[in-house]
């Protein structure tokens, strides 16, 4: 594209006047004080350091598309964020995948498959973090017109020979399920893909023994073999230097990670958490974890708005076992949300019955996926409606008083 692109209003009669578009291909092409009159500190994962630092890294492998609207005044009253992305049987385990939807894809189909997959939302982190609007857009608008947003630069992206094929709004929230009925007009099918893992925070947890102590005696027994078992490790925060001495290891550890998922939206890499560290050293964490000075593993996170995302890690599985890297990189997750105060720790997808020991419950996560190709979208109808959440065993390692303060909290259920 390699431009910007502002839209006439269009609507049809009865519905709600769609926004005006600027749509830019680089992020330095958007107007970056329309932009922050949106986000503010709404959002770290639509702040401008964040955006910049996946654009000048991922480039090479992603396309990243831009929306900021305007009302009828130009004043910005939203913004929205796309990847596009090369989408095939290299991103994808062929057989868990085709197993998660009963075979209705045969393996040997999905493994010659190659499209390009635009995604409105972060393919690096799971939330509402695709888009963001002020409040006094209503949400059935405003998903309105993120939905018209996307098929705008579906459209763009149609006039070359390398056509978007699957469009994909990720990942929402539980709430108010008629915000959505615009996507499904346009003809999106819903997911329910894996849960994202939550752990609310007590108030009264000042420290890690406030918090173990809090667990039953069998779980309270588990972190302390946690501990034991990661004791050789040296955990140590890591700093631009110590980036710019471990790009390879990291790279190296991640791809481990990486090779054992079962699908994946988009790789990251050594150089990105580089430059998090560099542009966003308040925010970001990046932890690493040494056996006799060798880099065994690392962690990253966010921290912004009493929350802490834990984002991604790298393991070398060869150590994992006996030194409790992954599960001391979790514990050590918790330990950094009591000392930053937060109020809740976002452990991500996946390894659901291991964060539950921590006390992290589900949350279950909306996708909304459509094909290019009306005969196409109507064959992903069966597809996607098979598709379920990985099946694992819940965990509950505190107390039963503990379970009726969770309880008491809104938007999760803790029993």
């Amino acid at each position: 594209m390699n431009h910007c692109l502002i839209s006439k209003v269009c609507s049809k009669e009865g519905d709600t006047p769609f926004l005006k578009l600027n749509i830019a291909d680089s992020v330095k092409l958007i107007h970056p004080d329309h932009w922050k009159k949106v986000v503010g500190d709404s959002n770290l994962f639509l702040s401008l350091p964040y955006l910049s630092s996946l654009e000048n890294t991922l480039m090479e492998d992603v396309a990243f598309r831009y929306v900021t609207f305007y009302n009828n005044e130009y004043d910005p009253v939203g913004v929205a964020v796309a990847q596009i992305h090369r989408f095939g049987s290299g991103e994808i385990d062929v057989k868990s995948v085709s197993a998660k939807i009963d075979n209705l894809l045969p393996a040997r189909l999905l493994d010659r498959m190659e499209l390009r997959l635009m995604i409105c939302g972060n393919a690096f982190s799971t939330g509402e973090y695709g888009y963001y609007f002020k409040p006094e857009i209503p949400q059935k608008e405003a998903m309105n017109n993120l939905a018209n947003a996307m098929e705008r630069i579906r459209k763009e992206e149609g006039r070359s020979n390398d056509k978007v094929s699957i469009m994909m709004l990720k990942d929402f929230w539980p709430g108010d399920e008629k915000r959505f009925e615009s996507f499904l007009d346009d003809g999106f099918r819903p997911v329910s893909f894996d849960v994202n893992m939550v752990l609310k925070m007590k108030p009264d947890w000042k420290n890690w023994q406030d918090y173990t102590g809090d667990m039953t005696t069998k779980f309270r027994t588990r972190m302390n073999s946690i501990a034991k078992k990661s004791e050789l490790l040296d955990v140590r925060e890591l700093s631009v230097e110590d980036f710019d001495n471990h790009l390879a290891d990291i790279d190296r550890l991640y791809n481990e990670v990486v090779d054992k998922s079962g699908i994946r939206f988009g790789t990251i890499k050594a150089e990105t958490f580089r430059s998090f560290k560099e542009s966003m050293p308040d925010s970001f964490i990046c932890t690493g974890y040494f056996l006799k000075d060798e880099l065994v593993g690392f962690r990253t996170g966010f921290i912004y708005n009493e929350i802490l995302e834990a984002n991604f890690v790298g393991i070398d599985y060869r150590f994992n076992e006996e030194h409790a890297i992954y599960q001391r990189m979790l514990c050590d997750f918790v330990r950094d949300g009591l000392k930053k105060g937060v109020n809740e720790i976002r452990f991500g997808r996946t390894a659901e019955q291991i964060k539950s020991c921590l006390g992290a419950v589900p949350v279950d996560m909306k996708l909304f996926v459509k094909h290019r190709n009306t005969f196409t979208n109507t064959l992903l109808k069966p597809i996607v409606e098979t598709v379920k959440p990985n099946a694992y065993e819940l965990r509950k390692p505190f107390k039963a008083a503990v379970y009726e303060y969770m309880n008491s909290l809104e938007n999760l259920s803790f029993s």
